[in-house]
């Protein structure tokens, strides 16, 4: 398989939870695609020029994360501080339905902010199904700082119910 094949497949495979963390972190719809496919254009070019990426996940989510934190600090946005829109998960069931899954999306939403961005950032990216090593290449932190992050996020959302 060719390099623009590869690429291309995992493009198809990684855009939409690239593009859903990016909306996670706080970014308007039109700046998590433009951030999306700037990091798979740079991701390409990287491995265009013959640069060993050990983890392409890990390298697109870190090449990512960096331009929303540029974008989010010019904008004055604090990192995850915004829930997601309702648009982003509705079932299309009957409104009694759509009433109570968005009720419970706020709730969820609302325990999930009164995390730290630390533990929120690492919870989400464990949610996109990275390892912990991953993440911790990610953010810049030991794998076991990630596992850590991640036991008191749980706890903490155990003790608001969910």
């Amino acid at each position: 398989m060719t390099l623009d094949e590869r690429v291309s497949a995992f493009y198809v495979e990684h855009r939409l939870a690239l593009y859903r963390h990016l909306l996670l972190m706080g970014l308007s719809e039109g700046d998590a695609q433009d951030l999306t496919q700037e990091a798979f254009l740079s991701l390409y070019r990287t491995l265009l020029q013959a640069e060993d990426v050990e983890n392409w996940r890990a390298w697109l989510y870190k090449a990512a994360r960096n331009s929303a934190l540029n974008r989010l600090h010019s904008a004055g946005v604090r990192l995850l501080a915004d829930p997601v829109s309702d648009e982003l998960a509705t079932s299309g069931g009957d409104p009694e339905t759509q009433a109570i899954e968005s009720q419970d999306r706020r709730r969820i939403f609302a325990a999930i902010d009164g995390l730290s961005s630390q533990q929120r950032e690492c919870l989400y990216l464990r949610a996109d199904g990275l390892e912990y090593k991953a993440i911790g290449s990610i953010l810049g932190i030991k794998a076991s700082t990630v596992g850590e992050f991640l036991r008191r996020a749980i706890a903490q959302l155990r003790k608001a119910g969910l």
